[in-house]
């Protein structure tokens, strides 16, 4: 029994190992790509969404807008923040999108 389980331990790890080579081998070689000085990498930003029983909320990040100045170097021309819009639950789990409010961007 105990081998069985020593050989199925190994057999995970081995997994586990092969997986962590392949995931590093990707960002490594996706890093690669675009990371240049004069093109930093891209920044992936979610959306994310609450949902409670009598209302709705989605929280939308917004990235900050960055410019080139005259010397070569970027610049934050303007921060990002985030888009608040809230949704009035209609029917159990159903929410009016349409007739949502939006908040002003926090962090602004």
């Amino acid at each position: 029994m105990q081998a069985l389980s020593l050989t199925l331990g190994r057999a995970a790890l081995a997994r586990t190992t092969v997986h962590a080579r392949q995931s590093a081998r990707m960002v490594a070689s996706a890093a690669a790509v675009d990371a240049t000085p004069a093109h930093p990498p891209p920044k992936m930003f979610a959306s994310h969404n609450l949902y409670k029983g009598k209302a709705a909320m989605q929280a939308t990040p917004i990235a900050p807008t960055i410019a080139p100045s005259a010397q070569g170097n970027f610049y934050v021309s303007k921060p990002g923040g985030f888009l608040l819009e809230f949704a009035n639950a209609t029917a159990p789990r159903t929410y009016d999108w349409q007739a949502r409010l939006a908040g002003r961007e926090a962090g602004s």
